[in-house]
């Protein structure tokens, strides 16, 4: 059940929501940081290992996850600005 916060006219569930797992995003960002650094090393040594490209594979993984960091943050900057 969405619980509407506040008088006057009602506000977006989804953008409340993101107000809510603001903090659970927010502590993903040391899970984030980890998954890049896991991912570079791990292409680093598929690309000295000989395996080539199975490392280009892993190292494009490095811009999308930060991709993905970056999105859900300004998502949850956007959220605190809307109330």
């Amino acid at each position: 059940m969405i619980r509407w916060r506040g008088k006057g006219a009602a506000r977006h569930p989804v953008r409340t929501g993101l107000i809510r797992l603001g903090a659970g995003i927010a502590s993903l960002a040391g899970a984030y940081l980890l998954a890049v650094l896991i991912s570079f090393f791990v292409s680093g040594y598929l690309w000295f290992s000989g395996q080539r490209i199975e490392g280009v594979f892993t190292a494009i993984w490095v811009p999308a996850i930060l991709g993905f960091a970056i999105y859900f943050k300004l998502m949850l900057a956007g959220a605190r600005n809307d109330e």
